[in-house]
């Protein structure tokens, strides 16, 4: 699971459940606090951390402040001191072109979320839409996570043909768990996966690697 916005009394509580949990720092202006919420994150004992790079700005062109903490864009020299930091991986969240790509591998992140954060920019390009573009940069060098949209096992189906290693799924879940808690979501998450395997029989793939770009067909 990913664990963002959130005090640190939040992420122990969330790792103390056991689970698996990669958390995402906010590009915070003060780095003095990204770097204590680096140190934190391992001391919980997550699996992976990484920072929100699409944050730093609000929708009129200012530094944006997410929940009372001001935010401000980093430079590839700071993202670079941020993953040198940690021993853990680090991923780089709101990549959405080729370039952004190279320069999560320049910075050494260990994987990349390619997403526009559920529109933070309106008309921003579609993450599957570029999602191609990115892979051919990345080749397979390290992990490509996908989020924004993704709200059926046919979706994560067309995200891991174009090249994702992986699909984030969270507002998907956002009413199944508000209306009937863990249950709920994990009914839901059993459905897409049940949606998802049906896409693969059908096409003949036969795992999750097996998953061919030649079967997705654009207008």
């Amino acid at each position: 699971m990913w664990a963002g916005m959130g005090d640190e009394a939040e992420l122990e509580a969330i790792t103390a459940t056991g689970a698996k949990t990669i958390k995402i720092i906010k590009p915070y202006a003060d780095n003095d606090m990204i770097y204590r919420r680096i140190e934190h994150a391992e001391k919980c004992g997550v699996l992976a951390m990484g920072m929100d790079i699409d944050h730093a700005f609000n929708g009129r062109g200012q530094y944006d402040n997410v929940l009372g903490f001001p935010m401000s864009p980093k430079t590839l020299d700071e993202i670079k001191g941020f993953i040198k930091a940690t021993k853990l991986p680090f991923v780089i969240k709101g990549v959405l072109s080729e370039q952004d790509a190279y320069k999560c591998l320049e910075a050494g992140a260990k994987g990349i979320v390619v997403s526009h954060h559920h529109g933070i920019l309106n008309y921003a390009v579609p993450p599957l839409l570029v999602l191609p573009k990115i892979a051919k940069v990345i080749d397979r060098y390290i992990p490509i996570f996908v989020d924004c949209g993704v709200e059926s096992g046919i979706d994560a189906f067309k995200a891991l043909a174009l090249g994702a290693t992986a699909v984030s799924v969270g507002r998907e879940l956002m009413t199944p768990l508000s209306e009937n808690g863990a249950e709920g979501v994990r009914v839901r998450i059993r459905e897409m996966t049940e949606e998802l395997a049906g896409a693969m029989a059908r096409t003949c793939s036969k795992d999750i690697e097996a998953i061919d770009a030649s079967i997705i067909w654009k207008k």
